[in-house]
């Protein structure tokens, strides 16, 4: 089966045998939200299958705070900047706080 994928500005084909494709996924579209504090704050206070972060976290506890790279179109900076303070706010300090890029698979991120 030729597989068709998006890779730059272009796009490649590949042809893959039928029998090593699951399937083909394509992302679920979602509207926009309107406030993403509004809606970083309720997933912290009404999390789905566990106790609110607040009931968790106190102070001297090492909490460690994943990232995308800069490849993923997430808005790091704007979520960390509700996140952090929502941290601080029930107890965690910043000195036990460590923030890793997690960089998948690709190369490392260069510097200028």
């Amino acid at each position: 089966m030729d597989v068709r994928l998006e890779y730059g500005k272009t796009n490649i084909t590949v042809n893959v045998p039928g029998e090593k494709i699951a399937g083909i996924y394509l992302p679920k579209l979602t509207l926009a939200v309107k406030s993403l504090r509004q809606e970083i704050l309720t997933s912290l206070e009404k999390p789905l299958g566990t106790k609110e972060l607040k009931r968790i976290i106190s102070p001297g506890n090492s909490i460690v705070i994943l990232v995308d790279d800069i490849t993923r179109a997430i808005p790091t900076d704007k979520i960390l900047s509700i996140f952090i303070p929502y941290l601080r706010r029930y107890g965690a300090r910043v000195e036990d706080m460590l923030v890793i890029c997690a960089a998948g698979a690709h190369r490392g991120i260069q510097r200028g």
